[in-house]
Formats: structure tokens, sequence, C-alpha cells
């Protein structure tokens, strides 16, 4: 009773003093928990008029505790349909960063940047960030939030936001699905919402490339030629772009020559120091077997080691390994 009390003075107030009350979309159930509606409220759609037409909306395989429309507590789905209620304006703004596209089982970062655009500070901030659980796992949150895995929220609050200054949050979830995923948003302030986002990226099947890498003379005499062979196959369910390897030989060895088969046309190379960079290979179709052959001559005993790294556009990181080799004395 006595908030919505309170509700019906901050209401009266605006009219007397002419502050602005715009129409934003937002989650229902999210606003219900920042924005207790009073009875007879004009300024709220019909659809928040009856709680029936609510319930009828949800999915309630997830619950979560909020003020429900009378002013109790109801436990409601945090899933529901759109609809419009008034949120009071703001000097505050909120920017997320997420890439549109990403590959199971790599990482997405959420970055959501929060402006403080006024010449005052903005007092009890708290900021929210929801994840799709169906098709990512929460790994971490920096500055470290509070994660309630239920339901996919991290909360941060934030006792001061000086004026016109910024601070950065970041959620970093894992892709574990194919699909769209939706991430949503919102930054509010004394239970009022300010601004709310939502982002959506695509999660495509990895590629499958199998990686074999051998040599040919092991061991070596010194004085004598061994060649690295690295085989790189797509054994996946698409092609892959962009392939991309550097090599680097054994400091007891010097270039002898370099060669690439399977592409059907000359891939070239540059030299730099021990490192040895191929051209990217464009794409490397489904099945198709790429073989890398530097040849090297041994000038120093020794245990050696050939080290290479590969990388596509599709990885989203890259693959490093090694080949050791044994350096003898000739008889």
């Amino acid at each position: 009773m006595l908030k919505n009390l309170f509700f019906f003075l901050a209401i009266l107030s605006c009219f007397v003093t002419g502050c602005q009350v715009e129409c934003c979309k937002i989650d229902e159930a999210v606003a219900m928990e920042a924005w207790p509606v009073v009875d007879g409220d004009t300024n709220v759609s019909r659809e928040t008029q009856g709680l029936k037409e609510f319930e009828v909306a949800i999915d309630t395989t997830e619950t979560e505790e909020v003020i429900d429309l009378n002013g109790g507590l109801q436990e409601v789905d945090l899933v529901v349909e759109d609809t419009y209620i008034p949120i009071a304006l703001a000097s505050a703004s909120l920017e997320v960063e997420v890439p549109d596209r990403v590959y199971k089982e790599n990482t997405i970062t959420y970055t959501m940047t929060v402006n403080n655009l006024g010449n005052d500070p903005i007092s009890e901030l708290v900021v929210k960030n929801r994840i799709d659980r169906r098709n990512t796992f929460y790994v971490s949150s920096s500055p470290e939030g509070s994660f309630r895995e239920e339901h996919g929220v991290v909360t941060w609050v934030v006792t001061d936001l000086p004026p016109l200054e910024s601070k950065i949050f970041q959620v970093e979830v894992l892709a574990k699905g194919d699909g769209e995923i939706v991430s949503q948003s919102l930054i509010k302030s004394n239970e009022v919402i300010l601004d709310k986002k939502e982002s959506k990226t695509e999660i495509h099947s990895s590629i499958g490339l199998q990686i074999d890498h051998s040599d040919t003379d092991d061991p070596v005499e010194v004085n004598s030629t061994t060649s690295y062979v690295i085989k790189v196959s797509n054994q996946g369910i698409k092609d892959a772009h962009n392939l991309r390897i550097t090599n680097t030989i054994p400091s007891q060895t010097t270039f002898v020559s370099a060669e690439v088969e399977g592409t059907g046309e000359i891939v070239e190379y540059s030299m730099d120091g021990q490192n040895i960079s191929f051209t990217p290979i464009p794409i490397v179709e489904l099945g198709q077997t790429v073989t890398y052959r530097i040849t090297v001559q041994v000038v120093e005993e020794g245990d050696l080691l050939n080290s290479f790294t590969i990388d596509t556009d599709d990885f989203g990181k890259t693959l490093t390994s090694q080949e050791p080799t044994k350096a003898v004395l000739g008889e």
C-alpha cells in the first residue's frame, strides 16, 4: 500500500512539474520488478491491467519472485511477451558489443559500457546481463559479478557512477550449441530502468581439421637432411577458410626447401630467420588434404625440435605442435 501511494505521488509530481515520461518496450517481468503499477494508472497499456492475461503468456519452466501487478509477490517466468510501460527519462546509456558469429566450443565475450551522460552522479546503479543458458555456458565476468545459474543472470551493483564517466562490464561464455543465441542487458537506478539492449549471435558448427606431422629421418646424421611433413585434412562438416601455417625449423639446421601439395596450385612462402610463413590457402574443402613438406640440413648433433602453428578464420584460436628429432654424428 505504501509503495502504491509513493508511486502515485511521484506520478502526480510529474504532472505538476512537467517532467517527461516516455514509453519504452521492455520485458514485462523486468518491468514489474523495477516499476510497481498502481490501480488506475492510465499510462500503463491494457495488457498490463489483467494478471490473468499476463499468466497466459508465460512459460512456467523458469520462475523468479517479482512484484506482481497488485503489489504482492508473484512467481513468474523470466521469458515473457513484451509490453509497453512508462520509464522515466535519464541521462544514461548502455552500449553492448558482441560478435555476430562464433563457432561452437569457442568463447563469446559480451562487453557492456554504461555511460553517465548527465551532470549528476547515478546512485545505486544496477547492471544485469542475461545469457542464453540453452546454448552457452557461463565462464567468468569482469569485474566479478553475482551469477544466478538457475536464470543465467549476472548482476553488478555500483554505488556511484560520477557525471560524464563510463564503466565497462564483461561476461564471457562458451558456445556449446548451434543456432542463434540472444543475450539481454539492462541498467537501472533506484528501481527505474534507464536503458536496455538485446544482442544476437549466430553459433556455427566447428570445422574438423585432422593434423598429422612426422619427420622422414629420425635419428638423422649431421650433414644429412630430413624433412618435416605436416598433413592437414578437413574431416569436418564444412569448408575451412584461410588456412595459415608458420613453421620454425630447429636452430641446429639450415633451410633447404619447402613445398605444398594438395591445393592444385603453387603456395608461396617467406623466410624470417628460422621461421617459414606460408601464404594462406583460401579454402580447404571437405575431405581435402593439404601436405606441407619442409626439408632441412642438420649442422649440429643433439635434440632437434621443429615447431609450427596452424589457424583458420573458423577456429578462433591458434593450434601449436612440435616434432622432435635426434641428430647424431655419422660413423
